[in-house]
């Protein structure tokens, strides 16, 4: 049976679940739980830590938190397609909310603009997140987070307000954390089953 992740990414970790669809085509959810996406070696926040540090060094911390990231994505997304996979679940996608900004590709511009910096430190895991989906073999359906509940009543043909509804009596008998990261992970992820993009990345 085939099922899709689905994360919602802040700054140093992430809320992620796995669903498969039943039969009404309704997400059933099968893994809830935390992604942490730094360790201890970089800073939370390291576009913000980088900002008062000579360009190279400023480079070369931003280049350990992308690869401590992209090393914690991986083994964790590894990890829940091995856990599906023993359970009788293929993951054959991923959907993730994604910022607006458009990130710059020249990091002094970045560092002088606090509006960019708060969009690079998000975005920073966001792609870790995307680059590990897709190293497993997993099509990426990437929608922005402001458009995701309008892309979702387009696409499962329901009312914000029932897909409201439908979120939070999934999440009740979980109990906490059933916060709107885990309602964003789990509609990003029914989108991704619904949409089956293709390997590589797909955006709304």
């Amino acid at each position: 049976m085939t099922a899709a992740l689905g994360f919602s990414a802040r700054t140093g970790w992430a809320a992620a679940v796995a669903v498969r669809l039943n039969g009404g085509g309704r997400p059933v959810l099968l893994d809830r739980r935390v992604v942490e996406l730094i360790d201890g070696t970089v800073p939370r926040q390291v576009y913000h830590a980088a900002s008062g540090l000579p360009p190279d060094r400023a480079a070369g911390m931003i280049g350990r938190s992308e690869r401590v990231a992209g090393e914690l994505a991986a083994t964790a997304v590894g990890g829940m397609v091995a856990e599906l996979a023993s359970s009788g679940h293929t993951a054959v996608a991923a959907g993730i909310p994604v910022g607006g900004s458009r990130i710059p590709p020249e990091l002094d511009a970045v560092l002088a603009s606090h509006t960019l910096l708060h969009a690079a430190e998000g975005d920073l895991f966001r792609q870790a997140l995307m680059a590990a989906a897709d190293r497993h073999g997993l099509g990426v359906y990437a929608v922005p987070a402001r458009d995701l509940v309008p892309a979702a009543e387009n696409a499962l043909r329901s009312s914000a307000e029932a897909l409201r509804r439908a979120l939070t009596e999934l999440g009740r008998p979980l109990g906490p954390p059933w916060r709107k990261d885990e309602k964003d992970a789990t509609l990003a992820a029914w989108l991704a089953l619904v949409r089956q993009p293709g390997r590589g990345r797909a955006e709304a």
